[in-house]
């Protein structure tokens, strides 16, 4: 396990220590495929982990796979399972599915008990694509279209899912947490929210429960938990969270079904 947080933990150190360097490298190979291209960095836990977001017209798929191709027969990687080694590229793999393609990145990779190279992801609409780059995931991460505005990007690390909205009209990222989320017509359901109760100053443990949130994340309601180990407390067990108790009674409830071990 030590050894597991270690490669870890060099892994982002090698991913993140020139991002700037990182991003020009993409921008260079895409303005060589693609016409209009920009991109929009997003930081979220640090200035040097960034999630970049590449955005252009008529993108070359061949190009762009013969552009990293070249890429990695000219810059070796480290496989930090092995010193003195360095991790082999022999393909570009460009794959496809139904919502989004993915094709082997340029920089990132992840450790287990061997290292790999990870993959970029690529959504498409009509003329208009997206490159998802991201340093922010021990295990991978997926996007796709929410509507025809609005990207939600996956983040996967090894204990829970982070989630980020990017805006296409205006560029902007919303961090909206990690778990599960549904997406409606004006915003998103999120389930299996953690939080803590006290109870006249004194600790209860953990619930998790369930909330509507608007596309700026803002909270519209919380919804009760339908499922095992479901509790229903009254509005006092939340005492220590100020949102709930506020939106419990603007919701008239005195009450909130949650899950609790």
């Amino acid at each position: 396990m030590k050894k597991l947080l270690l490669l870890i933990l060099l892994v982002s150190f090698y991913s993140f220590a020139d991002s700037k360097k990182y991003e020009i490298t993409y921008l260079d190979y895409l303005n060589k495929c693609a016409m209009d291209v920009t991109h929009s960095s997003h930081r979220p836990h640090s200035d040097e982990y960034p999630t970049l977001v590449f955005t252009g017209k008529d993108l070359s798929t061949d190009c762009l796979v013969e552009q990293f191709t070249l890429h990695h027969k000219n810059t070796k990687i480290p496989d930090l399972n092995n010193p003195n080694k360095f991790l082999k590229v022999n393909n570009i793999e460009f794959e496809t599915n139904s919502d989004y393609s993915t094709i082997t990145s340029l920089y990132d990779f992840t450790c287990g008990e061997n290292c790999k190279i990870g993959q970029n992801i690529l959504i498409e609409n009509e003329h208009q694509f997206y490159l998802i780059v991201s340093f922010n995931s021990d295990a991978g991460y997926e996007a796709n279209f929410v509507n025809k505005n609005m990207i939600h990007i996956k983040e996967k690390m090894h204990t829970r899912t982070n989630n980020t909205l990017f805006n296409i009209e205006t560029k902007y990222f919303t961090d909206i947490g990690s778990g599960n989320v549904e997406f409606t017509k004006n915003g998103y359901l999120k389930k299996g929210i953690k939080s803590y109760a006290f109870q006249d100053g004194e600790p209860k443990g953990a619930f998790w429960f369930d909330a509507r949130y608007s596309f700026d994340n803002n909270l519209i309601e919380l919804t009760d938990y339908e499922g095992k180990d479901k509790e229903c407390l009254p509005m006092k067990f939340f005492e220590s969270n100020e949102i709930i108790i506020n939106n419990l009674k603007q919701l008239n409830k005195e009450s909130l079904c949650v899950m609790k071990f």
